[in-house]
């Protein structure tokens, strides 16, 4: 392998070998001998005779620090402490839910003694009905680990009467917790109850709040547009970037401002796997332009997967983590392979969006079959109409909040965006209820590497059949 060719993707190689090393180190944690020995003796003979190596032991080191970097999370299984209760460290990051007899919400939580994460996100039964809202605890509970369709999930089961020791909150905590209040009395002042639902799920991430509405987006195959990531932060770094442009800001202060705006709002959302990574890859992107330098797409996307997994190995084998990243590499091979050439915008616009949505339902169409048993067949043309509306409705989204303090300007832009949010939840609706939107189909684990094996060889194929011309 040339050593010369590969450092151009050299994020990309790295990140790939942390997935492979991630995966193996987790499944197999005798792996961790032989990644230690290969390590040290790449170590020891670079030391000794300064030798420069070619792809194939760059890649091979990645997989043995994957492997490392995931054993501690490996080694222990949070199985092994749910036979007693336990005082667990918890933060509600979820609106309570009224039940029968407990509320209920997701948190991010913690054994007290030992500082263990348990992996992903909890649910709590909180029968005290006392955990609000981003509020930190440290509570009694009896975990318990439930299997659904191949997949872990964990639950916290808090007694009535438990003591309950809320803990202390530090600045940027209690800056979240004040901010989302004001967005979600915002979006109440100007919002039906129904607009308010959607946009506390659509600009927070507090999806428990749509219900049985959220059905609805997933069957017209739309519930992607509704999680904090790649389109949601690009849309709304474009909408700052102009809007203070608007105010003769000069150019590269705009960008950093719009950039550490977009940071303080990924700290609000509360930094889903999603929102950093497409806030490392905008960051990453501007670095470029303020450096004056082009910056590779794919590499981008490399350095964000790396900076995610060293935060926490654990997220690849999140479904969010592989459905963002295999959609943000489709959009990277459709600038490759298939690129744009229409002039006139509005036919440029529609040609980006099909072949956006095709490549992208291609890509992530065996995990979607895999973990929830549907293939949408008709999500390409379904999102000519429901991006355009959703980009509205970010657009008009943060014009309520700047115009916030002018009590007629803040209801017009209210009113527009509640026509907005209206438009876009029954034209899902609509979609989502007409035959042939999806069928049910079950993907293998076998079939899925088969599905992306054959990706491969097709795009590799096409590549060589159709080299990409240089745009004029």
């Amino acid at each position: 392998m040339n050593f010369g060719r590969l450092t151009r993707f050299l994020p990309v190689f790295l990140f790939v070998g942390f997935c492979l090393g991630t995966a193996i180190g987790s499944k197999f944690p005798w792996f961790i001998f032989w990644a230690a020995a290969f390590l040290g003796a790449l170590v020891a003979d670079h030391w000794t005779s300064n030798k420069f190596y070619n792809g194939i032991f760059i890649l091979l080191a990645a997989v043995c620090l994957g492997a490392l970097w995931v054993i501690p999370s490996a080694l222990v299984d949070p199985q092994d402490f749910s036979r007693s209760t336990r005082l667990f460290k918890i933060k509600i990051i979820s609106l309570p839910q009224e039940q029968a007899n407990s509320n209920s919400s997701l948190a991010e939580a913690s054994l007290a003694d030992c500082d263990l994460a348990l992996p992903g996100y909890v649910t709590v039964r909180d029968y005290t009905r006392t955990l609000e809202y981003l509020r930190s605890y440290q509570i009694p509970a009896r975990l318990s680990r439930h299997e659904f369709s191949g997949r872990e999930f964990y639950f916290l089961w808090v007694k009535k009467g438990a003591p309950v020791v809320e803990l202390p909150e530090n600045f940027f905590q209690g800056w979240r917790r004040y901010s989302s209040g004001f967005l979600l009395e915002l979006f109440k002042e100007n919002l039906s109850e129904p607009g308010y639902r959607f946009m506390a799920s659509v600009f927070l991430g507090r999806r428990e709040l749509l219900g049985d509405q959220a059905q609805a987006f997933t069957d017209a195959g739309a519930a992607h547009l509704l999680a904090i990531s790649g389109s949601n932060i690009a849309i709304s770094a474009a909408a700052l970037f102009f809007m203070l442009r608007f105010f003769w800001v000069p150019y590269r202060l705009s960008l950093a401002a719009a950039q550490g705006l977009l940071w303080f709002y990924g700290i609000l959302a509360g930094m889903p796997v999603p929102t950093l990574r497409a806030l490392l890859m905008f960051s990453v992107l501007s670095l470029g332009f303020f450096i004056r330098r082009k910056v590779n797409f794919l590499n981008s996307l490399g350095l964000a997967g790396l900076f995610c997994l060293l935060i926490d190995p654990l997220w690849l084998f999140d479904v969010g983590f592989q459905l963002s990243f295999l959609s943000v590499l489709a959009i990277a091979v459709q600038g490759k392979i298939f690129p744009n050439r229409f002039q006139q915008p509005a036919v440029k616009f529609c040609a980006d969006i099909l072949l956006v949505s095709s490549l992208v339902s291609a890509f992530i169409l065996p995990l979607v079959a895999y973990y929830f048993g549907r293939v949408y067949l008709l999500t390409i043309f379904y999102n000519l109409l429901l991006i355009p509306l959703f980009t509205l409705i970010l657009l008009f989204t943060l014009l309520l909040i700047f115009f916030s303090p002018f009590a007629l300007l803040a209801a017009i832009a209210g009113s527009v965006l509640e026509i907005s949010v209206f438009g876009f939840s029954a034209s899902a609706q609509f979609l989502g209820r007409l035959p042939g939107s999806f069928i049910e189909l079950r993907f293998a684990a076998w079939a899925v590497g088969l599905y992306y094996a054959g990706l491969i060889f097709l795009a590799c194929r096409w590549r060589s059949f159709y080299p990409c011309q240089p745009r004029d």
